[in-house]
């Protein structure tokens, strides 16, 4: 790294949306026009209660609700196995949290003996943790081998105008990403090197090629600047998202994402307003196909399956929806 690292039950198949796809460019903005036709069709569809974290991994839907883990293939619930897990073996990363797969239950995180910890993290294969935890010196980052217990590294607050309020592990393992009011950087774990200031709205791609940032619009309500997702490697802009995206949801294999937009974003008369919807875009930031719009049911997550072929997207209604992507 470069620029960051170095400087830093079966429900029937109906469609859904089809929109058209153009043709990609390296600097123009991902807009809702162009010639080919693609779309999304409904596979499963289910209704819980409470704050949802969602994940895919084959041909099931994982569920994290309040630290709870439900999981649904197109059968409906699948229920949870007596398990031989032991200590290295494979944890799915729902949320905040991470599950014996089988026996759904959740991994106990290791944090530091004695310390008050806000709140834990893992990359995306779960291999590794982060733990935001109030120590003597400070408040400080803890990092985890989840299959060792090993500490990898502590990490400190970084110095800004705003103070930092909390650093969380990247999905890859191999960063830590600071947020403060406004701002944010990418300290490599590894190096402890960090990279220079972002914005607070800023997310690394899992094979860490590319990163998304915007700035962040509850405090530069003025700021017109649109979207961007950046090489990190050499910090030149890959391409442009409309200025509504506050945040974006990237695939496991980096080759898809999931423009998250809202209409309330930076845009003070539409400060009630809580539509949020999804477009979802190729690597070089094409159009693939759009969930959701203004006025309809806000979409808050969405997560992709290893191999891009669906996608779940859960709502603030508290709706959990796979599509599959038709391509």
């Amino acid at each position: 790294m470069v620029a960051l690292a170095a400087c830093g039950g079966a429900a029937p198949a109906v469609p859904i949306v089809h929109v058209t796809q153009p043709t990609p460019s390296a600097t123009t903005v991902a807009r809702h026009d162009a010639p080919k036709e693609t779309g999304l069709v409904l596979a499963f569809e289910e209704r819980l209660n409470g704050n949802i974290g969602i994940a895919l991994e084959g041909a099931q839907l994982f569920v994290n609700v309040d630290g709870k883990l439900s999981v649904f293939d197109r059968n409906g619930p699948v229920a949870p196995r007596p398990s031989s897990w032991k200590r290295g073996d494979r944890l799915v990363v729902v949320g905040p949290d991470a599950f014996d797969p089988v026996a759904q239950t959740a991994h106990e995180p290791s944090t530091p003996k004695g310390l008050s910890c806000k709140s834990h993290a893992f990359s995306y294969d779960g291999a590794r943790m982060s733990a935001d935890c109030d120590d003597p010196a400070g408040d400080a980052v803890y990092v985890y081998d989840t299959r060792t217990s090993a500490e990898l590294g502590v990490f400190r607050e970084f110095p800004t105008a705003a103070p930092i309020r909390e650093g969380t592990i990247t999905s890859s393992g191999n960063f830590i990403f600071w947020e403060s009011r406004a701002s944010g950087g990418f300290e490599e774990i590894k190096s402890h090197v960090t990279g220079p200031d972002m914005s607070s709205h800023s997310v690394m791609s899992r094979d860490e090629s590319m990163v998304f940032t915007t700035v962040d619009r509850a405090w530069y309500t003025d700021d017109k600047t649109p979207a961007r997702v950046l090489n990190p490697k050499n910090g030149r802009q890959l391409f442009e998202l409309e200025r509504d995206v506050e945040t974006v949801f990237f695939s496991p294999s980096s080759r898809l994402l999931a423009a998250r937009h809202m209409k309330s974003w930076g845009n003070a008369d539409y400060a009630s307003d809580q539509s949020a919807w999804l477009t979802i875009h190729d690597r070089a930031g094409a159009l693939v196909a759009r969930v959701g719009g203004e006025g309809s049911d806000a979409v808050e997550r969405a997560a992709f399956a290893p191999d891009d072929s669906t996608v779940a997207v859960s709502f603030a209604s508290g709706k959990v929806s796979v599509y599959t992507i038709a391509r």
